[in-house]
C-alpha cells in the first residue's frame, strides 16, 4: 500500500473549510423550512431565519473560496446565485418605506451592482458552455443567469420608482427567502445524491417549494384584499 501523501496547509484548510461548509449548509437546510413554516413573524419566525441568514452568509463565503480553489463552477453559480435572493430578502424588511419617502442604502446599490456584474457573466458563461463547449451545464448556466437577471430587475425598479403596493416588501422577502432555499437544496442535491436521472434532481426543489411560494404569497395577498393590514397577521419587529 504506497504511503499517503501529506496534505499542504492550504490543502488541510480547504478541506476543513469544507467541513464547516457542509456544517452550516445543514443548518441552512434545517432552519430554513421552520421560518417558512411559521410565518406569522413571531420569535421562533425570526430566530430560525436569521440562523439561516447567518448560515448562508457562512455557506456563500466559504463556497467562493472553496470553488475557486478547487476550480468547481457549479459551486460559485450556485452561491452567488442563492445569496443574491437571501441578501434582497433580509435587506427588504428594510426597506419597507420605499412606497412613501425612504431611499435605498448604499449597500442595497452595491448588492444591486454585484448581482448585476454576477448575471451578466452568468449569462455569458451559460452561452460559452453551450455555444463552444457544447455541454448542458451552459442551459443551467444560462436559467440562472435569467432568473437572477429577472430577480434583479424587479428588486432596482423599487429604488428608482415608488412602490404602488406598500407590502411590497414582504412579497419580496418570500419570494426570495424561498427561491434561495430552492437554490440550497438543489445545490445539496446535485452533490450529494447520485442518480442516472439527474434532471429530476434539478427540478425536485422547484417541485416541491414553488407551489409553496405560490401559495403563500396568494394567501397573504388574499387577506389584504379582505382588508386585513399586515400588523394584524404578523408580528413585525423591524421598522425602518
Amino acid at each position: 500500500m504506497p504511503p499517503q501523501k501529506k496534505l499542504s496547509l492550504m490543502q488541510l484548510f480547504i478541506q476543513y473549510l469544507l467541513y464547516a461548509h457542509i456544517a452550516a449548509g445543514t443548518c441552512a437546510l434545517l432552519t430554513g423550512p421552520i421560518a417558512m413554516v411559521n410565518q406569522n413573524g413571531n420569535k421562533l419566525h425570526r430566530n430560525a431565519g436569521k440562523l439561516f441568514f447567518y448560515s448562508m452568509s457562512f455557506v456563500f463565503v466559504s463556497a467562493v473560496i472553496i470553488s475557486i480553489a478547487r476550480s468547481n463552477t457549479f459551486l460559485l453559480i450556485i452561491a452567488f446565485f442563492s445569496y443574491q435572493l437571501i441578501s434582497v430578502a433580509m435587506r427588504s424588511l428594510h426597506l419597507k418605506k420605499l412606497h412613501l419617502t425612504q431611499k435605498p442604502a448604499v449597500i442595497d446599490w452595491v448588492i444591486s451592482i454585484v448581482s448585476g456584474l454576477f448575471s451578466v457573466g452568468l449569462v455569458a458563461f451559460g452561452v460559452w458552455g453551450v455555444v463552444v463547449m457544447k455541454n448542458n451545464f451552459g442551459f443551467v448556466a444560462l436559467v440562472f443567469g435569467f432568473f437572477s437577471i429577472q430577480f434583479l430587475i424587479a428588486d432596482v425598479k423599487r429604488f428608482i420608482k415608488k412602490p404602488t403596493d406598500k407590502n411590497h416588501w414582504l412579497y419580496l422577502h418570500i419570494g426570495g427567502m424561498v427561491g434561495g432555499y430552492i437554490a440550497t437544496s438543489t445545490a445539496f442535491l446535485v452533490n450529494v445524491v447520485h442518480s442516472d436521472y439527474p434532471v429530476v434532481l434539478w427540478l425536485s426543489p422547484v417541485a416541491i417549494f414553488y407551489p409553496f411560494l405560490v401559495y403563500t404569497t396568494r394567501k397573504f395577498k388574499n387577506k389584504f384584499n379582505k382588508g386585513k393590514q399586515i400588523n394584524e397577521i404578523a408580528t413585525i419587529k423591524i421598522n425602518q
